[in-house]
């Protein structure tokens, strides 16, 4: 580095040392720096090339970068001991600037004044304190390090032994506690050890469980008919159509089988007429079509018979029930839960299915429709699964219709089936709804209702049965009964729920007239006798927004109230028919019409459409229908009365016997409730649904119906019990003709009418002798027109 290079570096860094110095932990440096600056640059100007004047420069810059380095290496607590030093240098420096500044224009003056001694050294003075300074602050620094390193080596060994201390302590404590416990210690420990090879046994069976039916589809074992031990036979059996209209019969049974460690249901086929052929060929469709669909809610085959003598399919699976029973030993909130997941598994057995049958490799052997009533095509397994083991297009499963073609559409294929508050099919998501609702974790009670809606859809059994004249008193609408099953007798009436009375309309829905309706009484003349006729007495709200409504009140009333009929029953079947004492479901009638058919039965013996064409005597069918009466207070309806009549002015009235046997039809007559029924035990256990969701299940629905405004339930004393023996028809209390009949015109109100026993004997008289004068004009035209022919 040159001379002149080497002096402006100095002045450079004396330069950025004094603008360092305002954000330096030692602002009086910034004063010292541009003093320094100054006289480098003074020195500079006067004489760059002269030793003597670098020298001095070099030295004040040295010193000044002495200062400097070491308060950045030490920080503030260095800066200190370089104060008063840099200060004295300070004031020095301005000293010199100021006597230089006398001699700015005399440049001999200039550089001996520099140059003397005086000047040279004081500033080498002030170089060697601050290296003094340094030297000391270093030697301070080294010393004061090993003190603080020492204290702190100090301090960790007492840490450390305090923590070795402690370790100990926990140590014996921590052995004496084991000591004290062992016992205990060793037996949880041997309890967990037992636990563990119970898991690792379970596991084991699982896995050879599901090398069985899971991961190991598709191989199937040739069993032998010795190989297989028949246990119970699974009621009922069946049977399959062939196209050559032979019976082909199969039944299941529980069986156990070699080389199984559980029970097997067995499907053993026979032949009928001893056509061994069409068995062999039934057999292999089956199991064809079986074998290829590997799903779990899919019958999976374990093993086939196939000797001629003893032909079977073994399937997985050790127990097999029917939907019905198995929800009937539910309880309320369980049968809800399993209805969510069969949903599921319908969903996603209904989209394996559709996509085996778009796949082309479809086996034959699909059917229409498979209902949930026959456990030989759907079943519940033992883990609580339905199973399928019919392959079909459609299913039908209580709640739930499955159509494998729908779903080809990309359309959801499990719905839910019309009922009869809500007749048009319900969508898929309010069962996800629901589903999401009862998983919640507290319920308010305005949830209640909307659980009453998705209990009423999924759980329970529509059906319509046709109740005989012989029956004194039909069911009405809101009667409740108990009965050992749905659409079986003998039932019991125990209780009802008042409806407000309506009035009744008349839907005729003959082939010639228009539908109509009308009320009170409805008279029909000239009906032909060639065609057939449908009469409907309903009530006139039937299946209007108002029915609806009232109807999902009366439901909901019976399911809030339910707690109070699970009590009254031990105390209502004392002193009723034994056969009374095993109650399966309770009932409630949602609605009631009465169906008059007229067939015609074209008997070819009836003349006189032929014969009498021209007489005096031509009869016209006409009849007259009166409405039935609903009793407000006790909630009984009577049933309609009907009037039939051989002329059309309505005035020769004739028994349904004679009307048949005149006229050649024939006339059916009955009353056909719409009922809704739940298993008993499901039933008795809804009030858990009223307390989860926040209501008082001692006061025995009271609060519901408050709360909702819910019309009350009416429990029958043992002396008002209606108890329905069956189907005898009791012919005393078959609806006839009256007596007195008032003149009626067509939809003119009838209001006080009851039927008698029997019509009177005079009009019987009269009825015969009319009958007994046609037989004769009859056989008289038949001997002229003979005789006639042979003239």
């Amino acid at each position: 580095m040159t001379r002149s290079s080497s002096l402006e570096t100095r002045v450079d860094i004396a330069k950025v040392a004094a603008t360092a110095g305002e954000m330096a932990p030692f602002l009086y440096i910034k004063g010292l720096c541009g003093c320094v600056v100054l006289i480098l640059e003074t020195i500079q100007k006067a004489d760059k090339n002269d030793k003597d004047l670098r020298v001095l420069a070099e030295s004040i810059g040295k010193t000044i970068e002495t200062v400097q380095n070491t308060v950045k290496e030490h920080g503030e607590s260095s800066a200190l001991r370089f104060h008063d030093v840099c200060a004295e240098l300070q004031v020095y420096l301005t000293n010199l600037l100021v006597d230089l500044s006398s001699t700015r224009h005399k440049s001999c003056g200039f550089k001996r004044f520099l140059k003397t001694n005086k000047v040279s050294d004081t500033v080498s003075g002030y170089q060697e304190r601050v290296r003094a300074i340094r030297e000391d602050f270093l030697i301070r620094t080294a010393i004061d390090s090993r003190i603080v390193i020492s204290d702190i080596k100090d301090g960790l060994k007492a840490s450390t032994d305090a923590l070795t201390s402690v370790i100990e302590m926990s140590q014996r404590h921590t052995m004496s506690d084991i000591d004290k416990h062992a016992d205990s210690i060793y037996g949880e420990i041997h309890t967990w050890g037992v636990l563990q090879s119970k898991k690792t046994d379970k596991l084991s069976a699982d896995v050879q469980m599901l090398k069985e039916r899971g991961s190991y589809k598709g191989f199937i074992r040739d069993v032998l008919p010795g190989d297989i031990y028949l246990r119970d036979l699974l009621i009922p059996s069946g049977w399959h159509p062939y196209l050559s209209n032979k019976m082909v019969a199969f039944s299941d049974y529980s069986a156990d089988v070699d080389n199984s460690n559980v029970p097997k249901i067995v499907r053993v086929y026979t032949c009928t007429h001893n056509n061994e052929q069409d068995v062999m060929r039934q057999f292999h469709i089956d199991l064809d079509r079986l074998i290829k669909l590997k799903h779990q809610n899919i019958a999976q085959v374990f093993g086939v018979c196939r000797s001629p003598d003893f032909t079977a399919i073994i399937f997985h699976g050790t127990t097999r029930k029917s939907m019905r029973n198995y929800v009937a030993s539910l309880t309320a909130t369980q049968s809800l839960y399993f209805h969510f997941q069969l949903f599921n598994d319908l969903e996603s057995t209904s989209a394996y299915l559709s996509k085996f049958y778009r796949s082309g490799t479809s086996p034959v052997g699909w059917t229409n429709d498979v209902v949930d009533t026959d456990p030989r095509d759907m079943y519940i397994n033992e883990r609580g699964r339905i199973v399928l083991t019919e392959l079909s297009y459609s299913y039908f499963l209580n709640a739930f219709s499955v159509n494998i073609a729908q779903h080809l559409e990309a359309q959801s294929a499990v719905t839910l089936r019309p009922r009869q508050i809500t007749p048009d099919a319900s969508h898929t998501n309010s069962i996800r709804d629901w589903n999401s609702l009862m998983r919640r974790t507290s319920l308010d009670k305005s949830y209640l209702i909307e659980i009453y809606d998705a209990f009423y859809h999924l759980i329970g059994v529509e059906y319509t049965f046709s109740h005989p004249p012989g029956i004194r008193y039909p069911c009405s609408r809101g009667l409740v009964l108990q009965a050992e099953s749905e659409m079986i007798f003998p039932c019991m009436a125990v209780g009802k729920i008042l409806v407000e009375p309506t009035e009744w309309a008349v839907a005729w829905n003959g082939h010639s007239m228009p539908f109509s309706t009308c009320s009170g009484s409805f008279t029909i003349h000239n009906l032909s006798v060639n065609q057939k006729h449908s009469l409907h007495i309903t009530p006139r709200d039937f299946r209007t927004p108002e029915y609806y409504t009232k109807t999902q009140q009366m439901m909901s009333s019976w399911l809030a109230q339910a707690s109070r009929l699970s009590l009254s029953f031990s105390q209502n079947i004392r002193g009723i028919d034994c056969r009374m004492h095993d109650i399966k479901c309770v009932e409630v009638c949602l609605a009631v019409y009465f169906d008059l058919q007229i067939t015609p039965c074209y008997d070819p013996f009836q003349l006189q459409d032929t014969f009498m064409a021209d007489s005096e005597y031509t009869f016209a069918l006409s009849l007259t229908i009166c409405e039935p009466r609903l009793d407000s207070q006790s909630n009984v309806i009577s049933w309609p009365v009907i009037h039939w009549f051989c002329h059309s002015s309505v005035s020769n009235e004739i028994s349904v016997e004679e009307v048949e046997a005149l006229f050649g039809i024939q006339v059916s007559f009955g009353a056909n409730p719409r009922m809704y029924s739940i298993p008993e035990k499901v039933f008795s256990t809804i009030v858990e649904i009223n307390t989860m969701c926040g209501f008082d299940p001692a006061l025995e629905g009271a609060d519901v119906c408050e709360y909702f405004d819910l019309p009350r339930l009416e429990i029958f004393e043992d002396s008002n019990i209606e108890h329905f023996p069956g189907y005898e028809i009791d012919e005393t209390e078959l609806p006839v003709t009256v007596r007195d009949r008032k003149d009626a015109v067509d939809v003119t109100p009838v209001t006080h009418i009851r039927a008698e026993k029997e019509p009177s004997a005079s009009r019987m008289s009269q009825n015969r002798l009319i009958l007994v004068l046609i037989a004769l004009i009859i056989v008289t035209l038949s001997l002229v027109m003979h005789l006639f022919m042979k003239v």
